[in-house]
């Protein structure tokens, strides 16, 4: 993760620049987009749901809309194309993401847009380290389950979701059984069997 919570939230024109400076590739953790992928608007929503599920599958990452992949000449503030109807998306993304078609929803996850100049604007998306994953999508009559691998979403095998129920499944529990002592704390592994899903 490049941006705490706290940073996100309180990120500003200076401070988009400061991140793009880095020249972070695109990778596990980030994500660059000029503009929302696919060719209508359901289509984009549909996109947005599986990357943004897709990080929280995975370990966490950033997806920056409004900007170019940093390269190694291109001067930070040029990366910034920014979208005109970013402040009212970012509205409309925030209600889509937790109005239910990510399940479970993602914990944490922050939609902020930063004000780049007159009418303009990058939204970036902050989705944290997942501990109920793994989490899937339910929109528009289909099913997906994605993960991020590198700088690509994928469909989760079953190797993938059983790892995520075995690393993300785990609660503590105070016992009074038997051979414990009163509030001796044990471990227990929380099996989940999921859903059959679809990648169309």
């Amino acid at each position: 993760m490049y941006l705490t919570r706290r940073e996100v939230i309180s990120l500003d024109r200076a401070g988009l620049i400061e991140l793009l400076s880095r020249r972070i590739p695109e990778g596990h953790h980030i994500d660059y987009k000029q503009a929302l992928s696919g060719s209508s608007r359901p289509k984009q929503f549909t996109e947005f749901l599986k990357d943004t599920t897709a990080f929280a599958n995975a370990n966490g990452g950033h997806i920056i809309i409004g900007v170019k992949e940093p390269d190694g000449s291109t001067d930070p503030g040029d990366l910034m194309v920014g979208l005109e109807d970013g402040a009212e998306l970012s509205h409309d993304l925030e209600r889509l993401a937790s109005g239910g078609p990510i399940d479970p929803r993602i914990s944490g996850l922050i939609i902020q847009p930063v004000h780049i100049n007159d009418n303009r604007w990058v939204i970036v998306v902050h989705i944290p380290p997942s501990m109920a994953k793994p989490h899937m999508v339910v929109y528009d009559k289909r099913t997906y389950l994605p993960q991020r691998h590198s700088e690509s979403v994928q469909p989760m095998t079953s190797y993938d979701i059983r790892q995520a129920v075995l690393t993300s499944g785990k609660t503590t529990v105070k016992t009074t059984g038997s051979g414990k002592q009163r509030g001796q704390v044990s471990t227990f592994d929380i099996l989940i069997v999921p859903t059959a899903c679809w990648w169309f």
